[in-house]
């Protein structure tokens, strides 16, 4: 292999391929590829891990392989279409390293490789080209970083945002559509399965994560899934009033319970198995708990039904030896059940969770202790290995522990946020609760003490499930903002007592400065950072921002001097000087309606235009932020402004479809212009400044004369043919244009497009895959938050994410267009 491996392999030479869009591929393969090469590629670590000891020989061939052609031996295992047999050789391969004392040196390298590998399955499993284009360039400072990152070469650069080591999420799945609302790993360890809301069950290979997989037989969203203790069955609960087992090897559906439709709702919330397997306890949202002896009644004709919650069901679990079960439930309460008592049916006192006894209500109820503390409703129980303890975790923002035995509360953890689910780990002399919070977070805290431990960040939504396999190192968790992530519970996070890291606050909102030199973020901690291309944090502006409709959170001048932003406490404008961060001024817009979205520069920097809901225009001096005038005579809202190109003149549209042509030296009302029957929404002047368009609400158009304020053409009932909102590209997916190319994100791949030719027709190349965490939104969502700057070469992203990351495609540019593409 080390003879014959090399980059391009095959002569492939277009990276904007994907594997499946190689026509010839096998021929290519035929050619390239040696039989006893590829034989090698395909086998060698298990052949590695069946020698004795590592000899002389041993360690020199590995230790040039890995130092040499890891990666260009990852590319022929993805165009062959086997990057699962590529993360078992790495795997084998780190086993046999850590055997043999004489190749310690070569552990961090194949551990990143085979980090790498799950990262970035995705873009490599779909071209072997984008190992080096899509995912070399974003991964964070390893050992690999620095043995192979000379092969970045034109690839896209990341400037700045390179995570300084990897991070404990070992991959991210994107669903696309469907959320998953439940996830279950396996007892093996080797599968999981998940439950989504457009009615799918799915099954997982860990080691890869791909889909192996899918069950359909509900018909509505899929609430809860669970694994029998032997791996041999999945339990499935849904909206569609059933619940129904699967044959794991061959996905037939098993057995299935459904609830009486006409009757009352049935809706499966929650189920879990029993120990042993038998049991399968489920909870609806009519507030029954029901439980299905597999073993006596397969058809489900007499399950067993617990009445005593006044609200629906939203979790439960049976205890480590399978003599009790917790429910939990929206009426603030748990329920502590005897199985023994269950299953006799016997009716009993109910027994609340400080040891008084009260006669039930209900002639039905069985004996239960039920634990009281919790304010709102519960959404996780949880049992600790050893059943002593019961964990919830609810609304109230509190995780509470409990006495199994006695329902006696031992411990409350009062987190920041809402908890919507959680798991118990007991690691030997270490007991840890991870917990999913409303804030997009999953927080583990030591249970002895109450302390947070580590704050695990990735997810933008709220964590949905969360399962933990502390035999397989795994943890699962599933979050409304349509991924799944694997992660790694591994010593580091184990170890991490000491102090937790503060966080850096979000980011709501990017852009880039007319010239190109600045980058502002706006956080959510109200503060506005100026950065420099390279990433290069300038100076910080102390504003408490907020981001508004005009999506940045603030606004560059149009010549990058000034940037202005809105407090979120006072609402007040505030102008700060970019060069040293100074406050300039604090413009007194009176109306607190006026807001970013209602402000604009005129083209000289001289003046500043806002408006309000009082229908005025108040002009102001960017020099030192003096008022100047307030401009009356419109007498609805007023929907847009515009300057003219010699910022002489300044139009505004309103609500009652009226335009008014402004003198801005002389402060007078020059002309109202009449034509729309509706809202006018944008205005803007040619760049000459000689014709003046408006666009309504309706999206009708008219161009303007704008020396004799005559209607010029357009249709006020006619779409407009040109916005300059949506053409001018440097916002959210599309870059500007170079020449007839621009750059724009296709779901999660940048591509380089081409305006269309005579037919319609437009070319692509495919660029780069983006990760979700530079994407800053869920691949569902259609829409990441994205600007450019204005040759439409260079990116800043991080919008709704603690990172920003600054994306310089100019290499690849110049690769495709050629060394002259930003003379165009």
């Amino acid at each position: 292999m080390t003879k014959t491996l090399k980059r391009d392999l095959c002569d492939i030479r277009d990276p904007s391929k994907f594997n499946s869009e190689i026509t010839d591929l096998p021929e290519r393969l035929k050619e390239h590829l040696p039989q006893h090469v590829k034989y090698a590629c395909l086998y060698w670590a298990s052949h590695l891990g069946k020698a004795s000891s590592a000899d002389d020989d041993i360690r020199i061939c590995l230790t040039e392989f890995c130092e040499t052609k890891l990666l260009q031996w990852m590319e022929v295992m993805s165009l062959l279409g086997d990057l699962p047999s590529a993360v078992h050789s790495l795997k084998l391969a780190e086993q046999y390293i850590l055997a043999s004392s004489s190749l310690h040196h070569l552990l961090h390298l194949v551990q990143d490789c085979h980090r790498f590998l799950l990262k970035y399955y995705e873009p490599i499993s779909l071209s072997a080209a984008h190992i080096y284009y899509s995912a070399l360039p974003f991964m964070p400072n390893s050992t690999l970083l620095e043995t192979y990152g000379h092969e970045v070469g034109s690839s896209v650069r990341l400037l700045a945002g390179r995570k300084p080591s990897w991070s404990l999420c070992t991959r991210t799945l994107e669903l696309g559509t469907g959320i998953a609302q439940s996830v279950t790993i396996s007892p093996n360890g080797l599968t999981f399965a998940s439950g989504h809301v457009n009615a799918v069950v799915r099954i997982w290979d860990v080691a890869t994560g791909v889909v192996i997989m899918e069950l359909n037989a509900h018909e509505k969203p899929i609430t809860s899934v669970a694994y029998s203790p032997d791996g041999s069955i999945i339990a499935s609960g849904s909206d569609d009033n059933s619940v129904r087992t699967w044959d794991v090897k061959t996905g037939k559906v098993g057995a299935t319970w459904r609830g009486d439709d006409s009757h009352s709702d049935h809706r499966v919330i929650c189920l879990t198995f029993s120990c042993d397997g038998r049991y399968i306890a489920f909870g609806s949202s009519n507030k029954l708990v029901r439980i299905w002896d597999l073993l006596q009644d397969p058809e489900a004709q007499y399950v067993v039904e617990l009445k005593g919650h006044m609200g629906r069901i939203t979790s439960l679990r049976f205890s480590p030896d399978g003599t009790q079960l917790a429910t939990a439930s929206n009426d603030h309460t748990v329920r502590i059940w005897t199985m023994e008592d269950v299953l006799r049916k016997e009716p009993e006192k109910v027994i609340d969770g400080v040891g008084n006894e009260t006669n039930g209500e209900d002639s039905d109820r069985m004996k239960a202790i039920v634990l009281l503390g919790h304010f709102f409703s519960i959404n996780s129980v949880r049992y600790s290995s050893d059943g002593a303890r019961i964990v919830t975790g609810s609304d109230d923002r509190s995780i509470r522990i409990w006495d199994s035995r006695t329902g006696h509360q031992i411990r409350v953890i009062y987190c920041h946020t809402k908890v919507s689910t959680l798991t118990v780990v007991d690691d030997g002399d270490y007991h840890y609760i991870v917990s999913g919070c409303e804030d997009s977070t999953i927080r583990v805290f030591d249970a002895s003490s109450g302390e947070l431990r580590a704050t695990l960040e990735g997810h933008f939504g709220r964590a949905e499930s969360i399962n933990l396999s502390l035999a397989h190192n795994l943890m699962i968790s599933s979050s409304s903002d349509f991924t799944i992530r694997l992660w790694n519970w591994s010593a580091s996070l184990r170890d991490a007592r000491a102090i937790v890291p503060p966080r850096a606050s979000a980011i709501v909102g990017v852009s880039f400065s007319p010239n190109g030199n600045w980058i502002g973020a706006a956080s959510v901690d109200g503060k506005v950072q100026l950065y420099r291309r390279d990433g290069v944090l300038i100076t910080t502006l102390d504003s408490e921002a907020r981001s508004w409709d005009s999506g940045a959170g603030f606004l560059f001048s149009p010549d990058s001097s000034r940037i202005l932003t809105r407090r979120l406490d006072d609402m007040l404008l505030h102008l700060w000087d970019t060069s040293d961060g100074a406050l300039i001024a604090r413009p007194d817009a009176e109306d607190q309606s006026v807001s970013l979205d209602r402000v604009c520069f005129s083209p000289n920097n001289a003046l500043l235009a806002a408006w309000s809901d009082s229908n005025d225009i108040l002009l102001w001096e960017t020099v030192n932020g003096t008022p100047i005038v307030t401009l009356r005579g419109h007498v609805e809202t007023i929907r847009s402004v515009a300057f003219s190109p010699d910022s002489r003149r300044l139009v505004s549209g309103s609500d009652d479809g009226r335009i008014l042509v402004w003198d801005t030296m002389r402060h007078q009302l020059i002309m109202g212009l009449f034509g729309h029957d509706s809202p006018v929404v944008e205005l803007m002047f040619s760049a000459d400044g000689g014709v003046i368009m408006s666009r309504s609400k309706t999206k009708g158009f008219i161009c303007w004369n704008a020396m004799t304020f005559k209607n010029i053409g357009g249709n006020p009932n006619t779409p407009v043919p040109y916005s300059s909102q949506t053409e001018t590209g440097g916002r959210f997916n599309r870059g500007q244009w170079v020449g007839n190319w621009r750059i724009e994100l296709e779901k999660d791949w940048m591509v380089l497009r081409s305006k269309p030719n005579a037919k319609g027709e437009r070319m692509q190349k495919r660029l780069c895959w983006v990760p979700s965490t530079l994407r800053g939104r869920p691949l569902s969502s259609n829409r990441a938050e994205i600007r450019w700057d204005s040759h439409g070469s260079v990116a800043v992203c991080g919008v709704h994410t603690r990172r920003l990351a600054i994306l310089d495609f100019s290499a690849m540019l110049e690769l495709i267009l050629g060394p002259r593409w930003n003379e165009e």
